[in-house]
């Protein structure tokens, strides 16, 4: 059994549940200060430990978008990592340990016209 939470904790587990549900990867300390009005982070970042400690998320450390919830046996997470970023190479990035090649950004241009 969890332990109940107090109104801010809430509010701040709450933010957190609609941003992951909405965006599908969890916010950053300063997203999180600015979503439930908080000027420090923290503050932040000492709710986020009574949040684990209470067993409702759970944090990787030195990732800034690693918080997933706990509950109901189902946990979301989803942690990137970029790999490799250098100019004129393709950037390599991991999600959740798998790795995937991004391509630059003008290749996704559509011809001009009379080129094809």
């Amino acid at each position: 059994m969890k332990q109940p939470l107090t109104d801010k904790q809430l509010n701040v587990f709450r933010y957190i549940r609609e941003y992951i549900t909405d965006k599908g990867y969890s916010p950053t300390v300063r997203e999180i200060a600015r979503g439930v009005g908080l000027a420090s982070t923290s503050s932040v970042a000492r709710y986020l430990t009574e949040l684990e400690d209470k067993g409702y998320i759970e944090r990787r450390e030195a990732t800034p978008r690693a918080i997933a919830l706990k509950g109901e046996g189902n946990t979301v997470r989803a942690v990137v990592t970029i790999v490799k970023a250098k100019k004129d190479i393709p950037t390599v990035i991991a999600v959740n340990g798998h790795e995937y090649v991004l391509r630059h950004p003008d290749e996704y241009k559509a011809p001009k016209r009379g080129e094809a």
